[in-house]
């Protein structure tokens, strides 16, 4: 091979790098559409509360780390944020249940309580468990967490203001869930919040 070949083959080869880098990020921008819409769909043609929580129980558990799961909404009367969706660890599936029903109320300092309140999702570890409730650390020592993150669940609302109208706990037994893992279950649990108030309210 020429020498003088060598510069335009490696301007070649650089182009077809660059070709094929952009026909993946298109390829990984369409699957991601594809997903977003898929997962529309299932929002949309859910018809009762139960089988739309699991349908968001099933991609909060595609975050890696999630362990356990669990949704409470704010009752009409707006004194205490209800369980109405868990999912634990296997080794707690014979109580889970027992836990469905749970009220944290709102005069309460616990997470769920400051995490409504406020519109700001937090990330509690060990260190910081003296913060909370008792509950909050009953619950955190019983299901042997590593790491809690709990994040405010909004309706869009008119005038750029949302409506409040719960929290998810997501938990790790292995790790530390941080910032990234937080934004994302929160940004999930929005896109189902509409169709959850609709079917908590009626």
């Amino acid at each position: 091979m020429s020498r003088a070949r060598i510069p335009a083959l490696e301007q070649e080869n650089a182009q077809l790098t660059e070709s094929l880098s952009s026909a993946k990020a298109e390829s990984d921008r369409l699957r991601e559409a594809l997903a977003v819409t898929t997962m529309a769909l299932r929002v949309q043609s859910a018809d009762s509360l139960p089988e739309l929580l699991e349908t968001l129980s099933k991609q909060i558990f595609g975050i890696p780390g999630v362990d356990g799961f669990v949704v409470n909404l704010m009752k009409d009367a707006g004194d205490a944020l209800t369980t109405v969706y868990l999912k634990l660890p296997e080794v707690f599936a014979g109580i889970q249940s027992s836990y469905k029903g749970f009220q944290y109320h709102v005069d309460q300092p616990d997470v769920n309580v400051q995490v409504f309140n406020d519109g700001k999702f937090a990330i509690v570890t060990a260190d910081d468990l003296g913060k909370y409730a008792e509950t909050t650390r009953m619950r955190f020592v019983r299901w042997k967490m590593q790491s809690l993150a709990v994040v405010p669940v909004s309706v869009a609302a008119e005038g750029g203001v949302n409506e409040k109208i719960g929290t998810i706990m997501v938990f790790s037994q292995n790790q530390v869930l941080d910032e990234r893992m937080a934004h994302h279950a929160q940004k999930v649990g929005d896109f189902f919040a509409r169709q959850i108030q609709i079917h908590w309210n009626y």
